[in-house]
């Protein structure tokens, strides 16, 4: 099943013993057209999320909480057009303190 949420968003996830707390990395994703959603729009944004395998609510609160942010339209526009990682993660700062 792809893990591409449609609108140019991927949150590839998983949970593992390699962890001891939830880990995430974002970015803008370049050049994988095979990389497409239900939409058929390929993805844009990254986000893959790695949490313990012992907590399984941390999992899932995480990728709640991203749902949330990355339906907004005005939030996906600004990660697309951030010119660089620090442009990428004020984008997501500010969104989180709204």
């Amino acid at each position: 099943m792809s893990t591409a949420m449609g609108e140019g968003l991927g949150v590839p996830h998983g949970r593992t013993e390699a962890v001891e707390a939830p880990v995430m990395a974002a970015g803008i994703v370049g050049a994988m057209d095979d990389y497409c959603a239900p939409d058929g729009t390929p993805v844009r944004a990254c986000f893959l999320l790695v949490t313990p395998l012992s907590d399984g609510g941390a999992h899932l609160k995480v990728l709640g909480r991203l749902a949330r942010l990355v339906r907004r339209d005005d939030l996906r526009t600004a990660l697309y057009g951030a010119a660089d990682a620090a442009s990428f993660a004020a984008v997501l700062r500010r969104a989180e303190a709204s």
